[in-house]
Order: C-alpha cells, then structure tokens, then sequence
C-alpha cells in the first residue's frame, strides 16, 4: 500500500517540478516581451521627437 503513496509521490513531484519550470519560463518569456516592447516604445518616442525636433 505504501508504495502505491510512494508511486503517487514520485509522480506528483515530477510534475511538480516540471510545471514550475515551465512557469518560470514563461515568466521570463513574458518579461523579455514585455521588456523589448517597453524599450522599442521609448525608443520610438525618442525618435518621434529628434524627428519633431528637427523638423
């Protein structure tokens, strides 16, 4: 009987693990998209207004 628990223990850690690193690595896709978009947005606006600027 124990090692049925044990069976289902073993089981559960496994997806455990597995589901967190999947979650973690969408945390960090997520934020790198988030980031590239924040970055081109400022850069954009930067340019936007060089462009006023000269203009």
């Amino acid at each position: 009987m124990s090692s049925i628990f044990a069976a289902i223990a073993a089981v559960w850690t496994f997806f455990w693990l597995v589901g967190s690193f999947i979650f973690n690595l969408f945390l960090t896709v997520g934020a790198g998209i988030f980031f590239v978009l924040l970055v081109y947005w400022l850069m954009k606006l930067i340019i936007d207004w060089i462009a006023e600027k000269i203009s």
